[in-house]
């Protein structure tokens, strides 16, 4: 019998017997378990890609090689065959007809297998630049931030940088969202530049005090001297005494007392010549000038003598020719340095010195000499606190950026050195202005719109540019009391003032630093002109910190 499971009775039969009834008997047939079957599907795994994926089964097959078929054999109802997320799965059939029990087989989708390197200290040498601290690590599922402030709190994508030389605490995380996976810091240095401080070999007459100079090697990105922390403590060590002409006529000149935040300093030692005294000396004769001096380290000098002039012109003038002449009227070569001195080299004869000057007028065509806001541009441009805008030109009508302004004051304090970075996300790092806004900033001076936006391009109003003067003056501990008894009501648009700026303007209007607008408008919202800012400059220079 192949029907199905159930009991079915068997009749024996014979042509040549006779078969007794009582010898019929029962036999039956029982359903197969397909537990153990071999479940064939059309994949077993996929890769993970944030999309579904389904399997299909492609056989069944039984011990002994006999396929089963769907439905009559088996149903899959319930089985999972459609999945999205990684994870392993299982496909089962349940026996139907002549078949009973269950089979299984499995499936999965693989996730990626993650790949992780941690952030590592980078190796850095100062060079006047902002420098990235740390080489970020890399993830596969994980984004890795980074934190800004030394408590290791409000974290970002962007890499922390650092720019002068010392040590450094960088905080990082690595997390998905809600979910910190694994953190740390990294303590990263900033090595010092090294620079190299040598003596100049130089020469003198016996019982002549010699001139001791020195040369540096090794500063970075167009940085000079003023990178030294405390110049004035150079010192010079020569055994040689203008008393003592009996010694050996060569001397070792030593370097010291320097020091550098951002640099290693190397000494190189110098040699100091010392030579016969019997030699004559010469004159050096400087003619007096009109508008401006020169100035000689040698009244009388001997052949060969190195003589350095200094050229000071007067306010408003410049030089206009310097010549020194022999005794035969012949012209000796002069040397132009960038410090702005000239050298020539004493000859055996007396020399003079001779320098004229010339007026140093404004050299912008749309500037005319009388109109009113002439005497600023003139002062502004003679002190180096503005500069034109290209092709002869001031352009009095336009506007000036809060980033000019800031670089205008720092250059009244002289462009100090600063330590440190801005914060600002639109101060560019390495920018004309960086500088200017981290010290203006971090002395109270310039604030910015929010903890990260300065408004370095935006045009400065009057309000701000009275402000920015006024916090200036205090950090200079000059005297506000200008302010103290005006009176800004008898403006038109005194409510158009915002309240940080009142006080900074009735200190500017008591200093005559800030006027009216016609119609009697303080007009403090709108933005100041070139021409107005070059007034108030000159103004602000001569009555307050100058």
């Amino acid at each position: 019998a192949t029907a199905a499971e159930g009991t079915y009775t068997a009749t024996i039969s014979n042509s040549n017997y006779t078969i007794a009834a009582d010898s019929n008997g029962t036999f039956s047939i029982t359903r197969r378990n397909i537990q153990g079957a071999t479940i064939t599907l059309d994949h077993s795994s996929f890769d993970y890609d944030e999309s579904g994926h389904t399997v299909s089964i492609q056989s069944v097959t039984l011990k002994g090689g006999f396929t089963l078929t769907s439905p009559t054999d088996y149903t899959t109802e319930g089985s999972t065959f459609t999945a999205t997320d990684a994870g392993n799965y299982t496909i089962s059939i349940q026996g139907t007809g002549n078949y009973t029990g269950t089979a299984s087989t499995a499936w999965s989708i693989v996730a990626p297998t993650p790949t992780y390197t941690a952030p590592a200290a980078n190796t850095l040498t100062y060079n006047g630049l902002d420098q990235e601290l740390v080489t970020a690590g890399t993830t596969t599922d994980q984004d890795i931030t980074f934190s800004y402030s030394t408590d290791g709190t409000n974290y970002y994508n962007t890499i922390p940088t650092g720019k002068n030389a010392g040590s450094y605490r960088v905080y990082w995380k690595a997390e998905k969202p809600n979910e910190t996976i694994k953190n740390g810091f990294i303590d990263v240095t900033i090595a010092k530049a090294p620079l190299t401080v040598e003596a100049d070999d130089t020469w003198v007459y016996a019982g002549d005090t010699p001139k001791l100079t020195l040369t540096i090697t090794g500063y970075v990105n167009g940085e000079n001297w003023h990178a030294l922390d405390n110049w004035h403590n150079l010192t010079f060590t020569c055994k040689y005494s203008e008393k003592d002409w009996k010694h050996s006529k060569y001397y070792t000149i030593t370097p010291s007392g320097l020091t550098a935040d951002n640099y290693t300093i190397t000494y190189e030692n110098g040699t100091l010549t010392v030579y016969d005294p019997l030699s004559p000396r010469f004159n050096v004769y400087v003619l007096d000038s009109w508008h401006g001096t020169v100035e000689a380290d040698y009244r009388y000098a001997r052949k060969d003598t190195v003589v350095t002039l200094r050229v000071k012109p007067d306010w408003g003038y410049e030089l206009k020719d310097l010549t020194v002449t022999d005794s035969h009227g012949y012209g000796l070569k002069l040397t132009y340095h960038t410090d702005g001195s000239y050298t020539f080299t004493m000859p055996r004869d007396n020399v003079t010195v001779k320098a004229t000057f010339e007026s140093r007028d404004m050299p912008f065509v749309d500037v005319p000499g009388d109109a009113w806001y002439a005497g600023g541009v003139r002062y502004v441009y003679a002190h180096g606190l503005m500069n034109g805008t290209g092709n002869w030109r001031f352009s009095p009508n336009r506007t000036t950026t809060r980033a000019m302004v800031a670089t205008i004051l720092y250059r009244i304090e002289g462009s100090p050195r600063v330590y440190g970075s801005s914060q600002f996300t639109d101060v560019k790092a390495g920018s004309w202005y960086e500088d200017a806004v981290i010290w203006a900033t971090q002395n109270g001076i310039v604030e910015g719109y929010s903890k990260k936006e300065f408004g370095a391009d935006d045009a400065v109003t009057r309000e701000q540019l009275a402000a920015m003067l006024y916090r200036y003056a205090d950090y200079c501990r000059c005297d506000l009391s200008a302010g103290r008894y005006v009176d800004l009501s008898k403006f038109s648009d005194l409510h158009e003032i915002s309240d940080y700026a009142i006080p900074a303007l009735r200190w500017a209007v008591g200093e005559g630093i800030l006027e009216g607008r016609t119609g009697k408008r303080l007009a403090p919202a709108d933005t100041a002109s070139r021409a107005e800012i070059s007034m108030m400059l000159m103004r602000f220079c001569e009555d307050v910190v100058w």
